[in-house]
């Protein structure tokens, strides 16, 4: 497909399509299924046009319908679509089969967007600012779309033959059907690399990437114990600099997180930290170049900068008065890109030190004590670094990556990490095998100490059958909390496998079935078993597009060694849960174990009352 330049003016955002572009643009409309008949052609038509200047790519759908007045429609907020119809549109800008940007709208005008990276993970955390314009009307609707280059990343600028991955999406709810442009048998792997080709006919000069943003703040804090009030004001910057098109330089000295959301409050009775996501717009840009896939533990989180202080103790006189409730960042810089199959990023940061104001015991000479209140230093100067390489291998199906971090204190024990991970796929991507290890020297209550743990996983993806086996491991010295972040406990050894069976197509009274087994085991290095069950799931999908799902679980007995937080351990009894879903309206459960047993009905609805807004309930 090829994208139509843009000379005169453009087309104005309102769904209506009588401008002269799109009368000349190039058009596709031979969408295919994906759901529910694989690679029928859709049952209505669908028409999409590109067209682009020197700032913005213009898309133009047009959704026939034969019963416009069926049309789902709804509104809700962004990113959370009602039961409606939908239009999706896909950019591979670096055309590396691996990322991409997907852009979604309905009919009444709700806009979503995420990033696709490693070509089938999803990163919901893009947010990006464009327009969409949309219109309902005899023949079916529209959707005009109004997308800035800035909010891509690709490597050079379009036009002069430059290619883009190209994908474009269409759901029709009351048919429960989901079209593509370029199809995908059932079974196959893939997403960002099936895409098509979207070609670019004239070269227009990339945007200008250079974002300078100053800012004041201002602060009033008062203790109780306090008479007078303490003031403070604060000045800063952040700096955003494209180099080239394809990596970017961002900077912030004293940066300014007011703003930002606040994390919920949290009632953690468990043995394991409470993990809270990145919100600090610095930090939150680019933040999967640093972070692999694999999620049993992270190398680097970038909450543990700037956190709340409290590294050094206080002394046994000292009674607590007051704190500062984050660490305070001096400045932070890193660098980001994507090019030529490799992914890079550097990022540091430097944190000043932080005192806590304590009211402290002091003995006098003869026997005589005081209170003084004074300052404690709690957090010294502190500088965070982690670096990350990535490159793409097995013409951009596979990867091979590393990272490495390391926190320097000032006259404190440092942390140091190092990773190597990788994504290697064959056989027409039906097979993956991928994995996360690392090692670790960090300080603890013992002194510092080397450790090493990692995660891998051999999958296989077919139309029929599929299997995947998982071993990950945690040595008793593998500390990443200094700067990243662990999901579960240290010393362990774990194993689980499973088996997937499959009926995709068409039989009987069934539009599709599926059937699972799985079980595992995990103990740790005294061969202490903590962990062991088996469980087995169905699920049919009938032609009218109705679904029924049942899924037991068996749990064995086993020892717990955290819960009595260095008691001896206890036992955790065996128990099972069964449980059945019809429609996805209405689910019973049954759980038991040797002592007790019960029963529920738990229904569950989605419901929209009106067109125009939609309801969530569950009871």
């Amino acid at each position: 497909m090829r994208a139509f330049p843009l000379t005169g003016a453009p087309p104005r955002i309102d769904g209506r399509l009588d401008e002269p572009v799109w009368a000349r643009a190039d058009s596709i409309d031979d969408l295919v299924q994906w759901e529910p008949d694989n690679l029928f052609p859709l049952s209505e038509r669908t028409v999409i046009r590109v067209a682009y200047d020197q700032r913005f790519l213009y898309v133009a759908v047009r959704c026939y319908d034969r019963e416009p007045g069926r049309i789902a429609s709804g509104l809700g907020r962004r990113e959370d679509f009602p039961p409606s119809d939908r239009i999706e549109i896909g950019f591979d800008p670096r055309h590396d089969h691996l990322t991409g940007y997907v852009f979604q709208t309905n009919p009444s005008g709700v806009q979503g967007d995420f990033a696709f990276f490693d070509d089938e993970s999803v990163d919901r955390q893009y947010d990006a600012v464009w327009e969409v314009g949309t219109l309902t009307g005899d023949s079916g609707w529209v959707a005009e779309f109004r997308i800035p280059f800035s909010q891509m990343r690709f490597e050079r600028p379009p036009g002069s033959g430059t290619v883009w991955g190209f994908e474009a999406r269409r759901l029709i709810h009351r048919k429960g059907e989901v079209g593509q442009w370029v199809g995908r048998p059932r079974g196959e792997r893939g997403q960002v690399s099936r895409w098509g080709h979207l070609v670019f006919a004239e070269r227009r000069s990339g945007p200008r990437r250079v974002e300078i943003l100053p800012f004041t703040a201002a602060r009033r804090a008062q203790l109780r114990a306090a008479p007078e009030a303490e003031y403070r004001g604060d000045v800063g910057v952040d700096v955003r600099l494209g180099l080239g098109t394809s990596a970017t330089l961002a900077a912030t000295m004293n940066p300014d997180f007011g703003q930002v959301e606040v994390d919920p409050a949290v009632l953690n009775l468990s043995v394991f930290e409470t993990f809270f996501p990145e919100k600090r717009p610095f930090f939150l840009e680019d933040w999967r170049t640093f972070v692999p896939p694999q999620e049993l533990f992270r190398l680097f989180h970038s909450r543990r900068i700037g956190r709340r202080p409290g590294r050094l103790p206080l002394g046994s006189t000292d009674r607590l008065v007051a704190r500062p409730t984050q660490t305070t960042i001096l400045g932070a810089a890193k660098v980001t890109g994507k090019g030529a199959g490799w992914t890079y990023g550097a990022l540091t940061a430097l944190t000043a030190r932080e005192y806590a104001a304590v009211d402290s015991l002091v003995s006098a000479a003869g026997g005589a004590s005081s209170v003084h209140r004074v300052e404690r230093l709690i957090e010294p100067l502190t500088s965070y670094s982690v670096a990350r390489l990535q490159r793409d291998v097995r013409r951009g199906t596979s990867n091979v990556g590393g990272l490495v971090t390391a926190v320097v204190r000032e006259g404190d024990a440092d942390a140091l990490a190092a990773g190597v991970d990788y994504k290697i796929r064959w056989d027409r991507n039906r097979f993956e095998w991928n994995g996360h290890w690392a090692v670790t020297h960090a300080p603890g209550a013992g002194g510092p100490r080397t450790g090493a743990g990692g995660v891998t996983n051999l999958v296989r993806s077919g139309k029929h059958v599929g299997f995947h086996l998982h071993v990950d491991h945690l040595g008793r010295d593998f500390r990443v909390n200094d700067l990243g972040f662990q999901r579960n406990r240290n010393d362990r050894t774990a194993v689980d496998a499973g088996l997937n069976l499959s009926q995709p197509d068409p039989w009987w009274v069934l539009r599709g079935g599926f059937f699972s087994l799985n079980g595992g085991q995990a103990w740790n290095a005294d061969r202490l078993v903590f962990d062991r069950g088996a469980g087995a799931g169905l699920s049919l999908q009938f032609r009218n597009f109705w679904w029924m799902s049942a899924n037991v679980f068996r749990s064995f007995e086993t020892l717990d060694d955290l819960n009595t937080r260095g008691g001896p351990p206890i036992v955790r009894p065996a128990g099972a849960v069964a449980s059945a879903d019809r429609t996805r309206r209405q689910c019973a459960s049954v759980r038991s174990t040797p002592d007790r047993a019960r029963a529920g009905l738990q229904p569950r609805t989605r419901c929209s009352p009106m067109d125009h807004q939609h309801r969530r309930q569950r009871g």
